[in-house]
């Protein structure tokens, strides 16, 4: 039931021509969209509409909740958007099966997905041929953050925006249980883009699937090796970039605070009080107003050697045994995570303490400290073997993080 675009007389093609210079200069394309008569089955649904007042709960940190963030570079626009999506959390399949639908709707069956292009008969428009009530909410969204209507960034983000609010029942969480290529395919083109019937889109599904298989060939080896989980968080957690890793601490970028300065110094002399490669994470001004702000799980991995006194202080400390072979020290923080427990990259394992929790220097200001152990494998938190290295990946989670 694909909706073919047909010749508009002249009237309406002039129409068209005005409506699109709105938002930017017109190239006639052959597009999906919507099917407008089905707007009954939209309703019966509730997913006609972009419901701006919707919001979902999200502990990523910091940022707008359902905000997705920067949007990784790539090769083309599919491959940008196959990145993002996973940066969220969703699997190789789940993103791929996205990115074919995309591929359909804006991309002429390639990865060029465009963001500017219209559809003369039913003036749906971008990268997945937003319509109506939708089309205006991207519209207005586009202008609350001061970016033109075409900007592919944008669209991405306002694409998972609606996917954490309005469509979060209908769509995301359904592909979240996704595990083959398939079912988040026709999900996403069942509930999301519609240009058939429930159940009458095999037509449709000999076409994008294909699509989809493609963009899984070509972007499944670009996923990180360890999953991560929900709004691109795990569990409760922060954001996590393509790379698999989570900024530690839960306060918003312009007010985190190291005793020096940002981007960190990584090499001697350190910023550290003992001169090591280490890192103590707080916030600017009163640093009590960091007592109970989140800590998060910097990689995938399992807790060790928990101590739940830490120096007397009735405070925890614990190793974090990275999946990526590195040993990561927490320490001065409040805890309840068990020995053993395994954690994914984002995840809240903690909040930072006390001025107690930092003894034996009980007057200590609240604050984060972690580090983690040199050479690949020493446990973190000795004085005389922590890894220099570890103080450029902490600059590349901080560059980037969003305010």
């Amino acid at each position: 039931m694909s909706k073919k675009l047909s010749q508009a007389g002249t009237l309406s093609l002039l129409c068209g021509f005005i409506a699109a210079a709105i938002i930017q200069p017109f190239t006639p394309a052959i597009v999906m969209a919507q099917n407008p008569s089905m707007s009954s089955y939209f309703t019966s649904q509730q997913i006609d509409t972009y419901d701006p007042s919707g919001t979902t709960k999200s502990n990523c940190a910091p940022g707008d909740p359902g905000a997705g963030g920067d949007v990784p570079s790539g090769a083309s626009n599919a491959e940008r958007v196959f990145k993002f999506l996973v940066a969220q959390g969703l699997t190789a399949n789940q993103a791929a099966g996205v990115v074919g639908n995309m591929m359909q709707e804006s991309g002429g069956g390639t990865f060029n997905l465009d963001p500017a292009i219209t559809n003369p008969s039913s003036g749906a428009y971008g990268i997945v041929q937003w319509y109506a009530e939708r089309k205006t909410a991207l519209i207005n969204y586009a202008t609350s953050v001061g970016k033109p209507v075409y900007d592919v960034d944008m669209q991405i983000n306002f694409l998972w925006k609606e996917l954490t609010t309005s469509y979060k029942t209908s769509v995301l969480d359904p592909i979240r249980a996704t595990k083959d290529l398939r079912e988040p395919t026709l999900i996403w083109l069942e509930r999301f883009e519609i240009p058939c019937l429930p159940g009458s889109c095999g037509g449709e599904m000999t076409i994008r699937m294909p699509m989809a298989q493609k963009a899984y060939d070509a972007f499944s080896g670009m996923a990180p090796s360890t999953g991560v989980g929900p709004e691109g968080c795990s569990s409760t957690g922060a954001q996590v970039d393509i790379s698999g890793y989570a900024f530690p601490v839960g306060i918003p970028k312009d007010q985190l605070f190291n005793w020096c300065k940002w981007p960190i110094q990584t090499s001697a002399p350190y910023c550290h009080h003992d001169n090591t490669p280490a890192i103590d994470i707080s916030i600017k001004g009163n640093q009590q107003n960091a007592i109970g702000k989140p800590v998060y799980a910097i990689y995938n991995g399992k807790i060790d050697r928990l101590n739940l006194n830490y120096n007397g202080s009735g405070c925890q400390a614990f190793q974090l045994v990275g999946d990526d072979g590195w040993w990561y020290w927490y320490g001065h923080i409040r805890s309840s995570v068990k020995d053993g427990q395994t954690v994914k990259a984002g995840e809240q394992v903690g909040t930072i303490g006390e001025s107690v929790c930092s003894a034996p220097s009980t007057s200590a200001p609240p604050h984060l400290h972690i580090d983690r152990g040199y050479p690949k494998g020493h446990y973190g938190g000795e004085v005389g073997f922590r890894d220099p290295a570890f103080l450029e990946l902490i600059n590349k989670l901080y560059d980037g993080l969003k305010n």
